[in-house]
C-alpha cells in the first residue's frame, strides 16, 4: 500500500504537460485533459503549476470521451461512451480559461440516445446517473445550495449514522440528497478542506441569471463509488423529492447548461465559502443581480406583534432539563437529560440584570446566573484542535438522547454554546474589577476557549432537536459572541489580536448561516422567492423559503450590519424585509392589524419540494424577533438602528423617512444624523443604538434646526424625549421635522460622516435583457396613477413588489413608486415605444367594460388589443389582499410600432421580444393559453365535484385526543383488496373537517402491498398535513401524483390523522370521491363512491400505520 501510494504522491507531481494530455492555460490556471483506462477519463486543473483539484466525466469511467480537441484557450471532449448510456454525436464537455479570469468555465451538452438502467447497474449498483466528478479526498466539508454538512471525514453522523432521508440519500449511505438547482439558493456545489485551506466547487450562478439552463440539472455528493471518494458530482435527472430513490434518464434527453468551476486556496477554517462566493458573484454579476428596495415599511407586521414600546430583555436561562412529557423535546431525549437553551444574543440580558441590580454582583437574579454558570463550568469540554485550547459545551449537556428516535445525536458541532460562552463574557465584563482572580481566570479560559472553537466548529448540527442530521440557519448566537468579545477586549494589548479575528469570524458566521435566494430560480413559472431563506439542510426544507426560526437572521443581520457597515448586509436586510410578507399562511385575515403570527414554515419554490411543490403554503409556522429590533415602536414613524460603523432605518406607515450625515463616536458616546423625510408635519422617531448597547437614559439630545442646535426637554408633560430602563440603549424623540439633525450625546461634526449604503438598491432604469430576447420599456416618466400602498387598506398595493421579475420566461420591471413620487403606472394617455417587435406583453390591472388599450403603428394604422389571453403575473400576498397583475400577450405586425394608448386602466409594464426573443414570446403565449384551457378543464371538473359534494354519504373518521398538542395519530383502512397503481395516476379525495373537530390534520392514503406506504413516499400524502383553518367546515380537494409509486401494489385504503397540533377533544373528519383517476376525467380505481357502507364492509385499524394514544376511534358511512 505504502508503494502505491508513493506513486500516486509522483503521478500528481509530474509538471503539466508531462502526462502526455492536451493543456490549455492563461498564466494563471491550466487544464490539461487526463487519459484513463478506458479512454479520456476527464482533466486536472492547476493553480499557478500546483494541483488544484481532477475533474472527472463519471466514477469508476462510467463515461469516457474518445476525443479531444485544443482550440485556442478552450479543451473540447467529444465521442463519449458510458456504461449502460449511449450518447449521440452532438455530445460535448468543454472548459475554457479566459485571459485575466482566474476561474475555467466548463459548458456541457449531452445528448442522450438510449440509457440503460441494469447496464448502468452492473458497475454503480443504486446509484443516479451522475457526471462531471470534482474530487477532494480530504474535504471535511460539503458546501451545497449555501450549507456546510460534514463529511465522514469531519463527522460521520450527518451521511453514516442519521436518519435517511434528510441529509443521507435514501437510496444509500453513501450519497446525500440530488435536488435540481431550481430548487437551490444558491446554485453551487462544492468540497471545502480547511486544513489544506483549498475550496473548490461548481458555480452556475451565471446560468441561473442568464439562459436559466441549469434549473432542472442536479448535484450530489457521494462519499464512495468504486474507487473514486470524497467528490461532488452533477446529476441528471434529480432524485425523487431530491432524496428518496434515484431516476435515470430517458432516450432523447439532453442536459445542457454551463458553470464555472471557482476555488479559493486561503480558505482556513475561520473563514467561510458563503462569504467567498458572495463577495466574487458580487464583483462578477452585479449588473445582473436583483436589487433591493431604498427603504422598508414593516406595516405588513402581524398587528399582534406591531410593538407599542421598546422590549425588554428576557432572563437568562441557559439548559433546560427535559420532564417525561413536554410535547417537544420529550419526543427527541430521555426523561431528566439536559438540553441547551437560551437567547441573550438578541438583547444584552446580562448587562440589564447588572444594571437593575446597580452592579452588586450579589444580587439575587445575579447569584442565580452565575449558578448556571457554576453548572455550566462543569460541564465544559476542553479540547485541542490544530495546536488550539478549545472549550465548548456537548447537546446534550448531560443524559441521553432517545437512540430509537435518530441514534446517538450528541455532538460539540452545536450553536447554543455560544449563548453560554457569551454568558460567561458578559459576567466577566460587568464584574472584571472585583472578580476573583482565580475565578477570571477560569472564566476567561472558557471564552478563549470557546472563541477558538468557533474557529473550528464549521458544520453544526442537532440545532433543533427534531433534525439532529441538518444545519439549521440559527447561526446567530455564534455572530453575537464574536461581537461581543470584539468589544470587550479590542483595547486589551492581551487579548487584541483575538478580538479583530472575533469580528472578522461574526462577519463569515453570518453569510455562513446565511442561505439566501439570490435571484429567481426559474424564469417559467409566476412565483419567485429572491431574498427568502431556507430554514436548514434537510431535505424536507429543500427548494422552499421559510419563516419560523428564519426570522432571526434578518435580527442579528441588522445589529452586523450597523456594527460593520458592510453594504451587502444593508443590501439582504432590504430584500428580506420586503419580501417577509410572502411567507403569511393562506389564511384570510380582515386586516393586517387583525392577523396573527401565522407564517408558514415552507412556501414551495420548486416541483417535488415537501410542501407539496410551487406555491404551496404550509399549514404551520410562526413569525417572531426581528420586530423587536426594527419596528418603530408606538407613535413613531421611522426607527433608525445605529451602531459604531453604520445606521439603517425602518418605517411604518408607508416609505417616507430616511437619514444621511450619520456619525458615531467609539461606543456610541456621541453620534448624530440628519432627518430625511417625506412626511410634512413633525413626527416621532425610536433610536436605538445595538453594539455595544451604550447607556442612553442620562445622555443629552439635541436637535439641530435651520442652524439652531436645541437641547430637547426630557421631562414632564412637555418632554420630547422618553426613555425607559428596561431598554436603555434606545430612546424615542418626538416632534421631528424633515431636514432635521438629531444629535445624542453632542453634535460632533468633526466626525467623518459613514457611508450608509446598500450594495445595489432600486432604480428608475430596469437592466438589460436582450440577451435573453427581451426589451423592457422604460415607461417611468409616463406613469400618471400613484395607487394607495398603504397596509392597513386591504383594497391597496401595498403587498407591491418593485424591480425586474419574470412571467413564463417574459421580464418585466415594476416601477419603485418611492423613486417616481408615488407614480408606478399608466392610466390613461400615450405611452412612446417606437420599436418593432414580434410580440409585446403588457402588465395590467384594474380592467373595466370603458377600458381600452391600442397598439399604434407608425404608419398611421392602429389596433385594439384583446383582453381575452391575460393571465395572472403577480398576486398581492397574503390573502386579504385582492391586488394582482395580469401578464396579456400581444402579436405584432411586422411594421414599427409608435405608441400605446391607454384608456380606463392600468398598465404596469410593458415588454418586448426582440426578433431573436421570437420564440421565447410565442413559448410564453403557448404556457398561457395552455394554463387558461387547463384551468377551464379543471373549474368543469370542479363543478362537478360539487355536485357530487351534494348527495350521497360521506365516510365520518372519530377518534378522541389523549392531551392537546401531544403527538398522536389514527389509522384505519376502508378497504381492503390489493390493486395496482396505475401508471401516470393521481390518488383524489375530497375531505371536510368540521369547526367542531379538535384537529385540523387528516389524509387518505394507501398502504400494504408493496407499496407499503405512500406518506412516506409521496409530497402531500401524509396525514400529519393541516388544512388551513379558513378552511374549516369546508370541503377541500386533493390531489396527490402517484407516479414515483406507479406498478406497486396496496392493500389498504386508509384515512388517517397524525400530528401534534390539535386540541384536547374529538377528532372529526368526512371523506368523499376517493378516486385513482388519470389526473382529469378518468377515474382508474374508484375507492370509495359515496356509498352508504364502507368498501371493507367494516373498517379496522391499518397494520401500517396503528393508533397512538387515541381512543374511541370509528368509521361510519353517514350524510354529512
Amino acid at each position: 500500500m505504502g508503494k502505491r501510494i508513493l506513486v500516486v504522491a509522483m503521478v500528481l507531481l509530474l509538471p503539466i504537460g508531462a502526462r502526455g494530455g492536451e493543456v490549455i492555460t492563461n498564466g494563471k490556471v491550466s487544464v490539461e485533459s487526463v487519459e484513463g483506462k478506458k479512454g479520456i477519463a476527464g482533466f486536472n486543473v492547476f493553480v499557478e503549476g500546483k494541483l488544484l483539484c481532477p475533474v472527472r466525466f463519471s466514477s469508476q469511467e462510467g463515461i469516457v470521451a474518445k476525443s479531444v480537441k485544443k482550440d485556442g484557450n478552450i479543451l473540447s471532449f467529444t465521442d463519449f461512451s458510458g456504461q449502460g448510456v449511449v450518447f449521440r454525436k452532438g455530445s460535448y464537455i468543454k472548459v475554457e480559461v479566459k485571459t485575466g479570469h482566474p476561474y475555467p468555465e466548463i459548458s456541457f451538452r449531452l445528448e442522450i440516445e438510449r440509457f440503460d438502467e441494469n447496464g448502468w447497474g452492473m458497475t454503480f449498483g443504486n446509484s443516479p446517473f451522475h457526471f462531471l466528478i470534482l474530487k477532494q479526498e480530504n474535504a471535511e466539508a460539503v458546501h451545497h445550495r449555501g450549507w456546510l454538512v460534514a463529511t465522514p471525514i469531519l463527522d460521520p453522523y450527518p451521511l453514516k449514522v442519521g436518519r435517511q432521508g434528510i441529509v443521507a440519500s435514501k437510496w444509500s449511505r453513501d450519497w446525500m440528497w440530488a435536488p435540481p438547482f431550481g430548487a437551490c439558493p444558491l446554485p453551487v456545489a462544492g468540497l471545502w478542506t480547511p486544513k489544506e485551506k483549498k475550496y473548490v466547487a461548481f458555480d452556475f450562478t451565471s446560468a441561473r441569471l442568464t439562459d436559466h439552463s441549469e434549473k432542472y440539472v442536479a448535484s450530489s455528493y457521494c462519499w464512495q463509488s468504486g474507487g473514486d471518494k470524497n467528490f461532488i458530482t452533477l446529476v441528471y435527472p434529480y432524485a425523487k423529492n431530491y432524496i428518496m430513490a434515484v431516476r435515470y434518464p430517458k432516450g432523447g434527453d439532453v442536459i445542457s447548461s454551463h458553470c464555472e468551476l471557482i476555488y479559493n486556496t486561503g480558505l482556513p477554517y475561520w473563514k467561510d465559502p458563503n462569504t467567498f462566493y458572495f463577495e466574487y458573484i458580487w464583483s462578477r454579476y452585479r449588473d445582473l443581480l436583483p436589487a433591493s428596495p431604498v427603504l422598508n415599511d414593516l406595516s405588513y407586521i402581524p398587528g399582534e406583534f406591531q410593538i407599542r414600546t421598546f422590549p425588554m430583555p428576557g432572563g437568562v436561562g441557559l439548559t433546560y432539563r427535559v420532564p417525561a412529557k413536554d410535547g417537544w423535546e420529550s419526543n427527541f431525549m430521555e426523561e431528566g437529560t439536559v438540553v441547551p437553551v437560551g437567547d441573550v444574543w438578541t438583547f444584552p440580558s446580562v448587562d440589564f440584570a447588572y444594571l437593575l441590580a446597580g452592579g452588586n454582583p450579589s444580587d439575587k437574579q445575579i447569584k442565580g446566573i452565575k449558578s448556571q454558570l457554576d453548572y455550566m463550568e462543569g460541564k465544559v469540554k476542553k479540547f485541542v484542535v490544530e495546536g488550539d485550547n478549545c472549550a465548548y459545551w456537548e447537546k446534550p449537556v448531560e443524559g441521553p438522547p432517545k437512540l430509537r428516535y435518530a441514534g446517538d445525536v450528541t455532538t460539540l458541532r452545536e450553536v447554543h454554546g455560544w449563548t453560554t460562552a457569551q454568558v460567561f463574557l458578559d459576567v466577566y465584563r460587568n464584574e472584571k474589577n472585583t472578580m476573583p482572580e482565580e475565578q477570571k481566570k477560569r472564566y476567561l479560559e472558557i471564552v478563549d476557549g470557546v472563541l477558538n472553537w468557533t474557529k473550528y466548529n464549521i458544520c453544526t448540527r442537532n440545532d433543533i432537536s427534531d433534525v439532529p442530521e441538518a444545519m439549521f440557519t440559527i447561526g446567530e448566537p455564534g455572530v453575537s459572541f464574536c461581537l461581543d468579545y470584539y468589544y470587550t477586549f479590542r483595547d486589551d494589548p492581551e487579548r487584541k489580536k483575538n478580538a479583530e479575528l472575533a469580528y472578522d469570524m461574526a462577519r463569515n458566521l453570518m453569510y455562513r448561516y446565511l442561505t439566501i435566494f439570490i435571484a429567481d430560480t426559474d424564469e417559467e413559472d409566476n412565483i419567485e422567492g429572491t431574498f427568502l431563506i431556507e430554514p436548514n439542510s434537510g431535505q424536507p426544507w429543500t427548494g422552499a423559503a421559510c419563516a419560523n426560526e428564519c426570522c432571526s437572521i434578518p435580527t442579528e443581520m441588522i445589529d452586523l450590519y450597523v456594527a460593520t457597515g458592510d453594504p451587502l448586509l444593508k443590501y439582504f436586510i432590504r430584500g428580506m424585509l420586503e419580501r417577509w410578507s410572502l411567507l403569511y399562511q393562506d389564511i384570510l385575515y380582515p386586516s393586517i392589524k387583525k392577523s396573527k403570527g401565522k407564517f408558514a414554515e415552507c412556501y414551495g419554490l420548486f416541483d417535488e419540494c415537501a410542501i407539496g411543490g410551487r406555491g404551496k403554503r404550509a399549514t404551520y409556522g410562526g413569525f417572531g424577533s426581528y420586530n423587536l429590533v426594527a419596528f418603530p415602536p408606538g407613535n413613531a414613524r421611522a426607527r433608525i438602528v445605529c451602531g459604531e460603523k453604520a445606521a439603517i432605518v425602518f418605517n411604518k406607515e408607508g416609505m417616507h423617512t430616511d437619514i444621511s450625515d450619520y456619525r458615531s463616536s467609539k461606543n456610541g458616546e456621541n453620534f448624530s444624523f440628519r432627518v430625511n423625510s417625506s412626511l410634512k408635519e413633525a413626527f416621532e422617531i425610536a433610536v436605538s443604538y445595538q453594539w455595544p448597547y451604550p447607556n442612553l437614559m442620562e445622555k443629552d439630545i439635541f436637535i439641530k434646526r435651520k442652524g439652531e442646535l436645541r437641547k430637547l426637554s426630557t421631562e414632564g408633560d412637555t418632554a420630547e424625549v422618553k426613555r425607559t430602563r428596561r431598554a436603555f440603549w434606545c430612546v424615542q424623540i418626538s416632534g421631528v421635522q424633515d431636514g432635521d439633525v438629531v444629535a445624542i450625546g453632542k453634535l460632533d461634526e468633526s466626525l467623518p460622516v459613514l457611508k450608509c449604503e446598500s450594495i445595489k438598491s432600486w432604480s428608475l432604469k430596469p437592466r438589460d435583457f436582450e440577451g435573453e430576447g427581451f426589451k423592457i420599456v422604460d415607461i417611468a416618466r409616463f406613469c400618471n396613477e400613484a395607487p394607495s400602498f398603504n397596509w392597513d387598506e386591504n383594497s391597496s398595493y401595498a403587498p407591491y413588489l418593485a424591480g425586474e421579475h419574470y412571467c413564463f420566461r417574459v421580464p418585466y420591471f415594476l416601477i419603485p413608486p418611492v423613486l417616481n413620487n408615488g407614480k408606478t403606472c399608466v392610466s390613461s394617455g400615450e405611452v412612446a415605444l417606437n420599436l418593432s417587435a414580434p410580440y409585446i406583453f403588457f402588465f395590467v390591472s384594474e380592467l373595466k367594460d370603458s377600458s381600452r388599450l391600442t397598439v399604434n403603428y407608425e404608419d398611421g394604422t392602429s389596433e385594439p388589443v384583446s383582453f381575452k389571453g391575460k393571465y395572472l403575473a403577480w398576486q398581492g400576498w397574503p390573502p386579504l389582499f385582492k391586488c394582482k397583475i395580469d401578464i396579456l400577450p400581444y402579436q405584432c405586425k411586422s411594421k414599427v410600432i409608435k405608441s400605446v394608448s391607454v384608456e380606463n386602466m392600468w398598465v404596469w409594464a410593458i415588454t418586448a421580444s426582440t426578433p431573436a426573443g421570437a420564440s421565447q414570446a410565442e413559448w410564453a403565449v403557448q404556457k398561457i393559453s395552455g394554463i387558461l384551457k387547463a384551468e377551464f378543464e379543471e373549474k368543469e371538473r370542479e363543478r362537478k365535484r360539487e355536485e357530487s359534494l351534494k348527495s350521497g354519504y360521506a365516510l365520518c373518521l372519530k377518534s378522541d385526543y389523549a392531551n392537546a398538542n401531544s403527538y398522536e395519530f389514527t389509522y384505519m383502512y376502508v378497504t381492503d383488496e390489493e390493486q395496482e397503481i396505475p401508471e401516470n395516476s393521481f390518488l383524489e379525495y375530497d375531505i371536510l373537517i368540521p369547526k367542531e373537530s379538535a384537529g385540523l390534520n387528516g389524509a387518505c392514503e394507501l398502504t400494504g402491498g408493496t407499496v407499503g406506504n405512500i406518506r412516506d413516499k409521496i409530497g402531500g400524502a401524509h396525514p400529519g398535513q393541516a388544512i388551513n383553518e379558513n378552511q374549516k367546515g369546508k370541503w377541500v380537494h386533493r390531489k396527490v401524483d402517484l407516479s414515483e409509486v406507479a406498478g406497486q401494489t396496496f392493500q389498504y385504503t386508509t384515512i388517517a390523522v397524525d400530528g401534534t397540533s390539535h386540541k384536547a377533544g374529538t377528532y372529526i373528519a368526512y371523506y368523499k370521491n376517493i378516486f385513482i383517476t388519470d389526473g382529469k376525467d378518468r377515474i382508474l380505481i374508484k375507492l370509495y363512491n359515496n356509498e352508504d357502507r364502507i368498501p371493507c364492509g367494516e373498517a379496522g385499524i391499518a397494520p401500517n400505520g396503528g393508533v397512538k394514544e387515541m381512543s374511541n376511534f370509528s368509521v361510519e358511512a353517514v350524510k354529512p
